[in-house]
């Protein structure tokens, strides 16, 4: 137990997080069922439906480390060192997405992806 103070404050949701460990095919479901069902649909907000896909996006790059640890196994050795590295990886990734929209969100700015990529293009092609 590395963190009992989190351990403590995250007890009530155990049951919850064994009933999603425990189906099969729920991740997959659930997966699918978000991306559907709130980010396809245009009456959420366009904060929601992106929170959303921070979610589905997030979901997916859980999925290299759990491949690292199936490939490599995670007993010692590199495979340990591998699977740290990866889900430290992810961690720090959502790290940094979280404090940035968040930041965003409370200063009530948006950040246009689509004009940001294109201004980068524009400016290699300059080059």
């Amino acid at each position: 137990m590395q963190f009992p103070i989190a351990e403590g404050l995250l007890r009530p949701v155990f049951p919850l997080l064994y009933a999603y460990k425990g189906f099969p095919y729920l991740n997959f479901i659930a997966f699918f069922s978000l991306y559907l069902l709130v980010v396809r649909n245009s009456s959420f907000s366009r904060y929601v439906r992106f929170n959303a896909m921070q979610a589905v996006v997030l979901d997916v790059l859980l999925i290299l480390p759990t491949l690292v640890e199936r490939t490599f196994g995670s007993r010692s050795g590199i495979g340990l060192q591998l699977l740290i590295i990866s889900y430290n990886t992810v961690f720090l990734f959502w790290s940094v997405a979280s404090c940035s929209e968040s930041f965003l969100a409370f200063s009530a700015k948006r950040r246009d992806f689509p004009s940001l990529l294109m201004q980068q293009i524009n400016k290699l092609r300059a080059n």
